[in-house]
């Protein structure tokens, strides 16, 4: 990563300030520490199927490091296996409640240089998060 121009128009110096100015571009913070930017969901989404389940399982790749968690891909694909209603309804009922494990909130954040962009522009990176079930 480049130096960042920051709003004074001055350039970051080191890795970490260019970080810092990137993560305060995308994720800014009020004065509490409360994320300004929020989204407001629409908490009327459909019933999750058991064969939409069946369907993400089967088309994961199992053989990647477990979370933080402990768990890997192959072991939740066992579990699925074992009680296919109870496993999709633990799904419902996360998505009907809004409430998930604090593990599936859990995203290393990543930044991607968009093409063509001044890469000394803050702008010019978008940050995509990677969740551990993903």
């Amino acid at each position: 990563m480049k130096n960042i121009r920051m709003g004074n128009r001055e350039y970051t110096k080191n890795f970490r300030d260019s970080i810092q100015v990137v993560l305060e571009h995308h994720f800014p913070r009020s004065e509490d520490g409360i994320v300004e930017k929020q989204i407001i969901i629409n908490m009327n989404f459909p019933v999750i199927t058991q064969e939409e389940v069946k369907t993400v399982i089967n088309d994961i790749y199992i053989n990647k490091y477990p979370g933080p968690d402990g768990l890997t891909l192959g072991i939740i694909r066992e579990l699925f296996f074992l009680d296919p209603a109870w496993f999709t309804e633990l799904f419902n009922d996360c998505t009907r409640q809004g409430v998930f494990t604090d593990f599936w909130k859990i995203a290393m954040v990543i930044l991607i240089p968009k093409e063509g962009t001044d890469l000394t522009e803050v702008s010019a990176y978008r940050p995509m998060s990677l969740t551990y079930l993903g």
